[in-house]
């Protein structure tokens, strides 16, 4: 199974070597864990690097009693804390498996390790910061300029099978809005449809 996880990450992010490939089969591990388990705690130090092999992974906060849904991850997403993994501070977020998920799991100190002395790996490093820092930018923007139904329409182009699998009391809550108005927003669309 790693052998096919490795070929899809050099595919989708970028082409590592046959060395780098056996410096992670050697140093990470495939693992599973069942639907509600929290790979990140709040007030936790994350020091593990995952991609999801199989699942789907919510990232929230509690505010006020309540959780605020921060982003989501699917197949081939890279995953964790980045504040508190980066800058080793205490995580405000908690990653929380949606499903059943199969993960590649990586120690922090592998990660250093393999950006420091492989280039490929640490290319790879960069997309995956990359790519975050700009679906974090494009969630911004998103809510500074689109309406509600926007944002949701956004959302489900971009990630169409996100109702599937997602509740749509964290969907709501990842485009700011309450679940009554998320329901109406979607009947609507519906209605149209027939």
């Amino acid at each position: 199974m790693i052998n096919q996880v490795l070929k899809t990450i050099s595919k989708i992010y970028h082409p590592l070597s046959d060395e780098t490939n056996d410096i992670i089969k050697n140093r990470s591990k495939i693992v599973r864990y069942k639907k509600g388990h929290q790979l990140v705690k709040e007030g936790q130090v994350a020091n593990k690097l995952y991609f999801v092999i199989e699942g789907c992974v919510k990232g929230y906060y509690c505010k006020r009693g309540k959780n605020i849904s921060h982003w989501f991850a699917f197949e081939n997403s890279f995953i964790t804390t980045i504040t508190s993994f980066s800058l080793g501070v205490k995580s405000r977020y908690i990653l929380e498996l949606l499903e059943d998920s199969v993960l590649l799991e990586f120690e922090k100190e592998d990660i250093i390790y393999l950006r420091s002395s492989h280039e490929d790996f640490q290319s790879l490093w960069s997309i995956v910061i990359t790519k975050t820092l700009v679906q974090f930018s494009q969630r911004m923007a998103s809510f500074q300029f689109d309406t509600a139904k926007q944002r949701y329409l956004n959302l489900i182009e971009n990630y169409p099978i996100i109702e599937n699998r997602v509740p749509l009391t964290d969907i709501a809550s990842y485009i700011g809005m309450t679940p009554e108005t998320l329901s109406r927003i979607r009947s609507s669309k519906y209605s149209k449809l027939t």
